[in-house]
């Protein structure tokens, strides 16, 4: 070993065996530490042309070195020399040139060099594309509060379905028995929306085809074969318009390839979990024209069963999903492409819903309601490079949603209600970008878009609760036209300091026809029997502003601040009580995002933080003012209201075989002064908007083929009723899943176990008021254990 000073031959070497000795890899430490320990200092360097290893021992004196390294590594090397002023760094890069020589920094003066062949390169995690922005950014450079679930955490967690994501996400839940979700405390529907507001919060596209309401929570469910789910947090409103006021969920799946590939998986599980999927493709032309097939058919019985005295039907829970998707590239050259993808979805959704006084004694279940949905979309997605810096993208997109609700057999019902209904969606949207890159300081977009949404739906209720018996008919014939421009200019202005500002300009144009009508027995002065109907035409539009300033303190180091402004258009209802017409104004946020970006340990360690705060201006509140009169409900807006708190995401690539991750999220909610008709909700929280939610866990994967992913997730109590307290607190749960397997070059076989120790919880929960001896509640699953095989070319 030679050193270059000699009072340090001893003491590297020594080092060396210390750090060996006490289970340290030294060229992963020091690959780890080689970019924070270089000096950053800069020294006049004077090397003359000659042998490698003067050179090096030049440098060593000249910039105050110790050098390490064995000297048959230099022996017959030169160097055309150095002089100038270089960091110590840069001038060995310069001088190791064309060596096949690497080195690492031990500390700030202490440098190992060893044969290039040898090194080990940086642990470093998988740099994740984030697609939901205007400028497609790194996650690292993403000032948004974004979570990526990339294909191999999807499969490595056993994530089946979208709940299945919003589970994992934190910050977002599912509600109402996997009919929706809540970001930040706002389901996508609104707080306590139903029928009569056509216009969602959260903005769902799955490859590049937004989804309307019911497309978002009740149509294409699957992960099968997806190449990435983005979940953004807060306003996207620049990039995705009105129906982007909470978050936006974004879903890509698997582009064709140019390589022939298959891969394949059966599962079965119990409560009837069984799952049969493949995808495949390759090229048609070489380089040019490729395919890409996917199909997953996914059946449980679920884990509610229907009891009444003697009748019993294990159909209730069944959830049966159904997805054949194919898309198609064209790329005759580098300049064009051509992406067109077809999918048809078929779901059919029972109810995890029961009713009694002890919901967890057993599984009984009263409400009988299944519901199918059937999506058919298409989308063409055409991308042309102008040049270096220019490139145009035009969007198409329409989709087909035939919804049906049904009672499964309405002669078991001895008491309650029956729902029976039909919706359908027609969606078509057409979006021109242009994005412009100089490759330096400067990127910008602009786009224009344009949406058509049709609108039907037509509801009966029958039956009986308390003393009533109800016959209750209501629907809506609605169109609507989405006008937008948008664009976002995002500019260097310093080594340091980035500034952003973009906008949007949303305009939107309905004709509404919604009718209602109630036939209820004994007769009540509160529930007046007779019909409604209301036709009417409306325009909205706002202006959208967004800045952002973000500062960076290095290459792996960042804050940002970003100010912008979302809203909802508003619209019209029917209140119940009266049965007259009402219209409702438009809601609106100012929103505050205070973002962190860091990475550590060369890489391998990242840490996210958001900080934010939301002002909400004329909230959209669909509610009941009264709960001994459930029936009387309709939206109003509710005044001022408020949300603020933290999200903190982390993932730790500790070794090449094992990566663990984490994330916390606290949120507090609390409408402002608003009171109606005797009704307080001042200060109260918004439903399903828990205020702590965790989740951690990993992977680790061992050389002879043996994975074990463990993944826990932690969620607060919330309330599931604006108005009674009370009787809807949902208290948390902590849930606990367990994958292990074997896996091979071209098969594997994994075991699971979700919710590993069998914890009974609710998703929600609320007393009918009419039936106060009965409580409803929807459950959580209990402990479900299965077997994965999976087979690829």
């Amino acid at each position: 070993m030679l050193t270059t000073a000699p009072q340090s031959r001893a003491v590297v070497p020594c080092l060396l065996m210390v750090l060996s000795a006490g289970g340290f890899s030294w060229p992963h430490l020091a690959t780890a530490q080689s970019v924070s320990l270089a000096p950053a200092a800069e020294w006049n360097i004077e090397i003359p042309a000659g042998n490698l290893g003067d050179a090096l021992h030049t440098l060593a004196k000249q910039a105050g070195l110790v050098m390490a390294y064995q000297p048959d590594l230099v022996t017959g090397l030169s160097t055309p020399g150095l002089q100038g002023r270089f960091t110590a760094a840069r001038a060995l890069a310069l001088l190791l040139q064309g060596s096949d020589l690497d080195y690492r920094f031990a500390d700030a003066s202490t440098v190992t060099l060893m044969a290039a062949s040898h090194k080990s390169e940086p642990l470093r995690l998988e740099s994740i594309r984030v697609t939901g922005e205007l400028q497609v950014r790194t996650l690292q450079e993403s000032q948004s509060s974004v979570s990526t679930l990339t294909q191999d955490v999807i499969d490595s967690s056993n994530i089946t379905s979208l709940e299945e994501v919003f589970q994992r996400t934190p910050n977002v839940s599912g509600i109402f028995s996997g009919e929706g979700f809540a970001i930040r405390g706002v389901p996508d529907r609104g707080i306590g929306s139903g029928l009569g507001d056509t216009s969602a919060t959260t903005a769902v596209y799955i490859d590049g085809a937004v989804q309307s309401i019911n497309g978002g929570i009740n149509g294409i469910l699957s992960t099968w074969d997806l190449q990435q789910v983005e979940v953004f947090r807060g306003p996207q409103t620049t990039a995705q318009g009105r129906s982007a006021l909470a978050g936006s969920v974004i879903i890509r799946s698997r582009n064709p390839e140019y390589e022939w590939g298959l891969r394949a998986r059966i599962s079965a599980g119990e409560d009837g979990n069984r799952q049969y999927a493949t995808a495949f493709g390759g090229p048609l032309i070489e380089d040019t024209l490729a395919f890409r097939i996917a199909a997953d058919l996914t059946d449980t019985d679920g884990f509610t069963r229907f009891e009444n005295g003697e009748v019993s039907d294990d159909d209730i829970g069944r959830d049966k999903r159904e997805l054949y998707r194919g898309k198609l590239l064209f790329e005759p050259n580098d300049a064009f492409s051509a992406l067109l993808t077809l999918v048809r979805s078929d779901a059919e959704r029972g109810s995890d819903m029961v009713t009694g006084t002890r919901p967890f004694s057993g599984t009984r279940n009263t409400v009988v309601d299944i519901s199918d949905t059937e999506v058919t979309s298409h989308v063409l997605e055409l991308t042309y490079t102008t040049s270096d810096q220019m490139t145009f993208t035009a969007t198409t997109s329409y989709t087909d949603l035939q919804r049906e609700l049904f009672p499964i057999a309405a002669t078991l019902m001895a008491t309650g209600t029956t729902t029976t209904g039909l919706a359908e969606d027609k969606t078509l949207t057409q979006e021109l970008r242009l994005a412009y890159d100089s490759g330096d300081a400067r990127r910008a977009t602009l786009g224009v878009y344009y949406a058509d949404l049709q609108e039907e739906s037509a509801r009966l209720v029958t039956g009986t609760q308390g003393p009533f018996s109800i016959v209750f008919n209501d629907g809506f014939d609605n169109s609507f036209e989405n006008f937008a421009v948008f664009g976002e200019v995002e500019f260097d202005v310093s080594q340091y300091w980035t500034l952003l500002v973009g906008g949007r300009y949303d305009r939107e144009d309905s004709d509404r026809t919604e009718f209602a009508s109630s036939d209820i027995t004994p007769d009540t002065p509160a529930l007046p029997d007779g019909s409604t109907r209301f036709s009417g035409a409306s325009s909205f539009d706002a202006l959208l502003p967004k800045l952002a300033a973000i500062y960076h303190i290095n290459d792996d180091l960042s804050v940002s601040l970003t100010v912008q402004r979302a809203y909802r258009p508003g619209g019209a209802d029917i209140r119940t009580d009266t049965n007259a017409a009402i219209e409702f104004d438009p809601e609106y946020t100012w929103n505050y995002d205070l973002a962190l970006r860091s990475l550590w340990q060369g890489g391998s360690l990242f840490a996210n933080v958001n900080l934010f705060y939301i002002d909400y201006t004329d909230m959209q509140l669909r509610f009941s003012p009264d709960p001994a009169l459930p029936f009387v409900r309709f939206i109003d807006n509710a005044g001022e209201a408020e949300i603020y708190g933290l999200e903190l995401e982390t993932g730790y690539q500790v070794s090449e075989e094992f990566r663990v991750y984490g994330s916390l999220a606290w949120t507090e909610t609390e409408f402002g002064d608003f009171q109606f008709q005797g009704l307080d909700l001042s200060g109260r929280e918004f439903p399903y908007a828990a205020n702590i939610s965790v989740s951690f866990g990993g992977t680790y994967r061992w050389s002879s083929g043996i994975s074990l992913t463990l993944d826990n997730i932690y969620t607060g109590d919330y309330y599931s009723s604006l108005v009674d307290e009370r009787n809807s607190q949902v208290s948390s749960h902590f849930l606990t899943n367990l994958r292990a397997g074997f896996e091979r070059d071209n098969w594997a076989v994994y075991g699971y176990i979700a919710n590993l120790f069998d914890k009974a919880y609710l998703t929600d929960r609320f007393q009918d008021p009419l039936v106060p001896a009965d409580s409803n509640a929807n459950l959580g699953q209990p402990r479900t254990a299965g077997v994965i095989l999976e087979f690829s070319l």
